[in-house]
């Protein structure tokens, strides 16, 4: 399903600093921010990559940049202990 929302997640390693900041800042302005480098947010395939592509832009090409999906019906697999709490596409929590 083209539209269908999964639970992207995005990483990075970017060793200089400026480039890590900025990168940091836009992702944080489209999804959730987990760890230090570990972000993620309820979206299409699409949109993920869109935000990938344009977070990569901001850094070196030397840099890494990773991005995995989480599809629904793999998320009851999953677990989340601490602060923020996992996203849900529907508001709810996972527990």
């Amino acid at each position: 399903m083209a539209g269908a929302r999964h639970l992207a997640l995005i990483t990075y390693d970017v060793a200089d600093d400026r480039d890590r900041r900025k990168l940091a800042a836009f992702l944080e302005e489209h999804m959730t921010r987990v760890q230090g480098s570990v972000f993620e947010g309820w979206m299409t395939r699409s949109e993920a990559h869109k935000i990938a592509r344009l977070g990569a832009a901001l850094v070196g090409e030397s840099e890494s940049i990773r991005l995995y999906f989480i599809p629904r019906g793999a998320i009851s697999a999953c677990g989340a202990w601490g602060f923020p709490p996992a996203p849900c596409p529907d508001g709810a929590l996972i527990l």
